[in-house]
C-alpha cells in the first residue's frame, strides 16, 4: 500500500470524507431553512436579511466541522474497542458478521445491531460501498480547494498591485471622505487613492481601509453624486464588509461543491449592497440622485476580484429599481430579535440537536440507540413546531415593531407609503382614487396588535358609501382580501363577469364557505380599515367627510390613519377641497408635524402647500415648527426652501427661516439653504444677524466660503454686511478658503475703515502664501 493510500485511509481523513458526504444533505436542509427565513423576511429591512443570510452561511461552515470531529471520535472509539465497547470491533449475531461502520451517523446506532443483525448488515454493506469511494471524494475535494485557493491568492496579489498603483486624490475629495467618515463614526483612518487599475470605486483592506477611485471615472458626476458614491464605499468600511467578504470567500473555497453555499453567499452580497445603498441615501438624502449616479457608473463596470468591494456590487439594475420603487430605507423592517431568534433556533436544531448527540454516542455507546431515536423525534418535532408557528412569529414581529420608526427620506420619483406603527404598506404608483387607474395592481399589507390584513388587487374597483363592500370593478380586475395568516386563514376573492356582476368567494379554515352571512360580516369589519389605511380612495372619502362633518371630520379621520403616506394624501385632498383660513392652516400644520413620521411625506406636504399654509405670523411659526421635526437634513432644507419661493418674502419670515435652519446638521444642506436666502434677500436689517449666526453653525470651510463668496458677488452690499462677511472669513479654518473670501471681497467692494482693519486681521492669521496674496489684492485696490 502506497503512502498516499495509507494517508487517505487514516481515521481523520475518513472522517473528513464522511463529513463532506453528509454536508450534501445538511447543506441542502440549512439552505432550505435559510430560504424560508429570507422569504418570510422579504418585507423587512436588508440589514435583517443580511444577518439571517450570514448566520445561515456560518451554520453551513460549522456543520462539516462538527460532523468531522464526531466522525473522528467515532473512528477513535472503533480503533480502541477494549476501552469503549469491551468486545471485538465486530460482533457475530445469529451467524451474521457486522463490522463496526465507519460512518459516524451509522456508528451511533451500533447497539441497535445487536437486536437487528440483518438491518445492521445491510446498513454496514451500504456504508462500505460509500467508504470505498471516500479516497476519491477527499482527493477531488482537495484538488478543488487547491484550485480555488490559487484563485484566492491571485485575488489578494491583484489587490496589492492595485493599492500600489494608486496616487493620492485631490484635496476636495479627501475633505469629502473625511467629512463622511466623521458622520459615519468611522474611527479608523481611510486612505483615498486614484488608480487606473480599477474601473469602479472600490474598497480594500480592513485594518487600514483604502478607497480606490478610477482615474477620470467621476468627471461626469455632480459633487452630490460623488459624495453619495463615496458614502456607499465608506459604508462598507463601517460595516467591516471587506473582512466578512473574505470569510465568505474562504467558506466558498472549502465548500465549493455545494450549490446552496454559493446561493446563500450571493444573497448575502446582494443584501450587503442594499444596506450600503440605504446608508448612502440616508446621508445624501436623495435616492433619485443616487440612483442616477449608479446608472452613470454602469458603463464602467468590469471584472473584479471576488472579495473586492465596489460601488456597483450585485445587480445594479435591481438596486436602481429598488431605490426608485421600494419603500424608504429601513421601512417595514422586521425587528432584529426575529432574525436572531430564527438563527438561534436554526443553530440549536441543526447543530446541538442531531450532531451534538453524537458525542454522547461516542462516549456511552450503550445508550446510542435511545439517543438516536430521541434525537430524530426531537429534530422532526422541532421542525414541525417551527413551520406551524412561523405565522405566529411573524405576527409577533409586526406587533412588537416600534411605534415611531426612524424617519428616512422616500424616493421622490416613486413615493411609496412607508411603514409606521407596525404598518407595512407596499403599493403600486400612488393613486387618489381607483377610478383614475385602469391598469393598476399592487399589494397593501397592514398589521396592528396581532391583527393583519393583506389586499392584493389588479385593475380598478370602487367601494360603496360606507366602505363595507366593493360595488364595481373594471373588466379583468381581481381583488383578494385576506387576514395574512399561513394557517387557518380567511380570505375573500372578488371577480367581475362580462355583465359587471361581481362574484364573491369566501374561504376560511382551509376550505371555501358560503359568503353569506359570515363572509359578509368579516368583509364589513376589515374593508373600512383597508379604505382608510391605504389612501387609495382619499379624494372620494375626503369629499364625503367634508360634506358630512367638515374639516373636523377629516382631521379626525387623518388621526386614525397609521401610515405617513396615507396621512399626506388626506391632508393634500383637504387643502385642495376645503376653504382654508389661518386657524385651519395652523391646525393642519400642528397635526402634520406631530403625526407624519416620514420625513419625505412631511416635507412633500409642506412644499406643495406652502402657498396656502403660510398665511400670517402664527401659521409661519407653525410651518417652521413642523419643519424642525424633520430629521433628514435634505428634506428639512427642501421644506424651508419652499418658503422662499412664494414671491416677495418679508424679513420676518427670513429671520424665522434662518433660525429654523440651525437645526440642519449637514454643512452642505445648510450652505445650500443660505445660498437660496442670499438670492431672495439682501441680508440687511433684521436678517443680517440671523444670517451670520446661521453661517457660524457651518463647520466646513469650503461650504462657509461658498456662501460668503455668493454674498460678496451681490451688486449691493452694505458696509455692515461687508464687515460681517470679512469677519466671518477670519473664522474659516482653511487658509485657502479664507483667502479666497478675502480676495473676493477686495475685488468686488471698497475695503476701508473698520472693514479694512478686519481684513488685515483676518489675513495676518493665514499662512505666508495665503496672507501675501490676500494683502496684495488689497494693496492693488
Amino acid at each position: 500500500m502506497s503512502a498516499t493510500e495509507t494517508f487517505l485511509r487514516e481515521p481523520a481523513i475518513q472522517a473528513v470524507g464522511w463529513a463532506l458526504l453528509h454536508f450534501v444533505w445538511q447543506g441542502a436542509l440549512v439552505g432550505l431553512l435559510g430560504a424560508l427565513a429570507l422569504r418570510a423576511l422579504r418585507h423587512s429591512g436588508p440589514d435583517v436579511r443580511y444577518v439571517v443570510g450570514t448566520i445561515t452561511l456560518a451554520v453551513m461552515a460549522t456543520l462539516p466541522v462538527v460532523s468531522g470531529v464526531q466522525g473522528w471520535r467515532v473512528a477513535r472509539v472503533a480503533s480502541e474497542p477494549a476501552q469503549t465497547l469491551g468486545s471485538a470491533p465486530s460482533s457475530v449475531v445469529s451467524g451474521v458478521t457486522a463490522s463496526a461502520p465507519a460512518d459516524p451517523w451509522l456508528q451511533s446506532a451500533a447497539p441497535e445491531c445487536v437486536e437487528g443483525a440483518a438491518a445492521c448488515s445491510a446498513g454496514a454493506a451500504a456504508d462500505r460501498r460509500f467508504e470505498r469511494w471516500l479516497p476519491v471524494v477527499v482527493l477531488g475535494w482537495m484538488f478543488g480547494v487547491a484550485v480555488l485557493a490559487l484563485r484566492l491568492v491571485g485575488g489578494w496579489a491583484h489587490v496589492r498591485r492595485m493599492k500600489g498603483s494608486g496616487t493620492r486624490a485631490n484635496a476636495v475629495l479627501e475633505a469629502t471622505v473625511e467629512r463622511l467618515r466623521r458622520r459615519l463614526h468611522i474611527t479608523r483612518a481611510v486612505t483615498l487613492l486614484q488608480s487606473s487599475a480599477v474601473s469602479v470605486p472600490t474598497v480594500m483592506g480592513w485594518l487600514k481601509p483604502t478607497v480606490l477611485l478610477p482615474v477620470g471615472a467621476l468627471t461626469g458626476l455632480t459633487p452630490l453624486q460623488i459624495e453619495a458614491i463615496l458614502a456607499h464605499e465608506l459604508a462598507h468600511v463601517r460595516r467591516h464588509d471587506y473582512l466578512v467578504n473574505l470569510l465568505q470567500t474562504l467558506v466558498e473555497t472549502l465548500l465549493f461543491y455545494h450549490p446552496a453555499v454559493w446561493w446563500i453567499s450571493r444573497r448575502i452580497r446582494i443584501e450587503r449592497e442594499h444596506c450600503c445603498d440605504d446608508l448612502a441615501v440616508s446621508l445624501c438624502g436623495d435616492p433619485v440622485m443616487y440612483a442616477r449616479a449608479l446608472a452613470d457608473l454602469e458603463e464602467l463596470r468590469g471584472d473584479r476580484v471576488q472579495f473586492v468591494m465596489a460601488a456597483t456590487g450585485g445587480s445594479l439594475l435591481a438596486r436602481i429599481r429598488r431605490l426608485l420603487a421600494a419603500p424608504p430605507p429601513h421601512a417595514g423592517r422586521g425587528p432584529a430579535w426575529l432574525a436572531a431568534g430564527a438563527a438561534l433556533v436554526l443553530v440549536t436544531v441543526i447543530v446541538v440537536g442531531p450532531l451534538g448527540r453524537q458525542s454522547l454516542a461516542a462516549v456511552r455507546p450503550e445508550t446510542a440507540a435511545t439517543e438516536k431515536a430521541q434525537t430524530l423525534r426531537g429534530f422532526i418535532g422541532q421542525l414541525i413546531h417551527i413551520l406551524q408557528n412561523l405565522d405566529k412569529f411573524l405576527g409577533r414581529a409586526e406587533q412588537s415593531a416600534p411605534p415611531a420608526p426612524p424617519r428616512t427620506p422616500a424616493p421622490p420619483a416613486a413615493p411609496a407609503p412607508p411603514a409606521a406603527s407596525g404598518v407595512d404598506v407596499a403599493l403600486a404608483p400612488p393613486i387618489e382614487t381607483a377610478r383614475a387607474i385602469q391598469e393598476s395592481s399592487g399589494t397593501v399589507s397592514w398589521s396592528r396588535d396581532g391583527e393583519k390584513l393583506v389586499v392584493e388587487y389588479r385593475g380598478a374597483f370602487t367601494l360603496n358609501e360606507t366602505d363595507t363592500d366593493i360595488v364595481s370593478m373594471a373588466p379583468g380586475a381581481r381583488v383578494r382580501i385576506s387576514d395574512g395568516r399561513w394557517l387557518r386563514s380567511r380570505a375573500i376573492e372578488f371577480t367581475p363577469d362580462g355583465s359587471g356582476h361581481i362574484t364573491r368567494r369566501y374561504f376560511a379554515g382551509g376550505g371555501e364557505r358560503p359568503f353569506e352571512p359570515e363572509g359578509r360580516e368579516w368583509l364589513a369589519q376589515v374593508l373600512p380599515t383597508f379604505a382608510r389605511q391605504s389612501g387609495m380612495f382619499a379624494k372620494d372619502r375626503v369629499a364625503r367627510l367634508l360634506k358630512n362633518g367638515g374639516v373636523d371630520a377629516v382631521l379626525k379621520e387623518i388621526s386614525q390613519i397609521e401610515g405617513s403616506y396615507g396621512k399626506r394624501l388626506y391632508f393634500t385632498q383637504l387643502l385642495r377641497q376645503a376653504p382654508i383660513d389661518a386657524a385651519t392652516s395652523q391646525r393642519i400644520l400642528d397635526q402634520a408635524g406631530r403625526g407624519i413620521e416620514s420625513d419625505y411625506e412631511l416635507s412633500t406636504l409642506l412644499i406643495d402647500a406652502a402657498d396656502r399654509l403660510l398665511v400670517d405670523d402664527a401659521t409661519r411659526k407653525a410651518y417652521f415648527d413642523a419643519a424642525r421635526t424633520i430629521e433628514s437634513d435634505y428634506e428639512m432644507r427642501r421644506a424651508l426652501t419652499a418658503a422662499l419661493r412664494r414671491g416677495p418674502v418679508p424679513p420676518a419670515l427670513i429671520a424665522d427661516l434662518l433660525d429654523a435652519s440651525q437645526a440642519i446638521d449637514s454643512d452642505y444642506e445648510a450652505a445650500t439653504l443660505l445660498l437660496e436666502v442670499v438670492k431672495a434677500d439682501p441680508i440687511e436689517g433684521g436678517t443680517r444677524a440671523p444670517f451670520f449666526e446661521a453661517l457660524e453653525g457651518i463647520d466646513s470651510s469650503y461650504e462657509k466660503g461658498r456662501v460668503l463668496q455668493a454674498l460678496l458677488r451681490r451688486d449691493a452690499v452694505s458696509a455692515e454686511t461687508l464687515l460681517g462677511a470679512v469677519e466671518a472669513a477670519g473664522t474659516i479654518e482653511s487658509g485657502h478658503e479664507s483667502a479666497q473670501v478675502l480676495i473676493a471681497a477686495a475685488r468686488a467692494h471698497a475695503i476701508s475703515g473698520p472693514t479694512r482693519d478686519a481684513y488685515i486681521r483676518a489675513a495676518e492669521r493665514l499662512g505666508s502664501h495665503d496672507r501675501d496674496r490676500s494683502l496684495a489684492v488689497l494693496a492693488r485696490r
